[in-house]
């Protein structure tokens, strides 16, 4: 959760960045406190390991932020088509 902050307040935010954040700090912490029903964490949580999809889909938008960040430096249009 740290590194999702971090990525969070050094970025250019958008609305879905935030919305992001907002999913990772519910799936990471959330959905395994005592917020939750424990049927609900016995059933769906534990078993499907939510905590591990929020992280990864942080991860891939950081991955795809790199790369385009990278084609807009160089120049080509490839950034400027993914970026919207």
């Amino acid at each position: 959760m740290v590194g999702m902050a971090l990525w969070y307040f050094t970025a250019d935010r958008k609305w879905h960045d935030t919305l992001l954040l907002i999913l990772g700090i519910v799936f990471c912490s959330v959905l395994y406190s005592d917020l939750t029903p424990r049927w609900f964490r016995d059933e769906y949580s534990y078993p499907f390991q939510f905590k591990a999809l929020a992280c990864s889909v942080v991860w891939l938008r950081i991955l795809v932020e790199m790369w385009i960040s990278e084609f807009q430096s160089k120049g080509t249009d490839i950034g400027k088509a993914l970026d919207a």
